[in-house]
């Protein structure tokens, strides 16, 4: 029952890492983004800001939509960041303890009812 349990987590991460979020959505929401970010200052020169406040205000909202945009690609992305290989060696090695450990377990005779 736990080798079906762990197969079955195998499958569910086997599938969200075969499943990942299409190239083109990424590509689509960056290329909003830069598009956003350059007419920005062009919004605030047309109004009635300092260039100082303008400079200060897109810079700061530059970083926080890039850095948002990063994350975002970080989660689209989970796996590669993931110690992944170390869990897989651990629970490769526990497994086979147990399946070593349940053949050293004498067999039992089930007498006739």
């Amino acid at each position: 029952e736990r080798l079906y349990d762990l197969e079955s987590c195998f499958g569910v991460c086997n599938r969200l890492l075969m499943s990942p979020i299409p190239p083109t959505f990424i590509r689509h929401t960056s290329r909003v983004l830069c598009l956003f970010l350059f007419l920005l200052p062009l919004q605030f020169i047309s109004g009635d800001m300092s260039n100082f406040a303008v400079l200060v205000s897109v810079a700061a909202i530059s970083y926080t939509l890039v850095g948002l945009d990063e994350i975002g690609l970080e989660i689209a992305h989970t796996f590669p960041m993931l110690p992944l290989q170390a869990m897989a060696k651990t629970f490769q090695s526990n497994v086979i303890n147990q399946l070593l450990l349940a053949q050293s377990y004498p067999k039992l005779q089930l007498s006739s009812l």
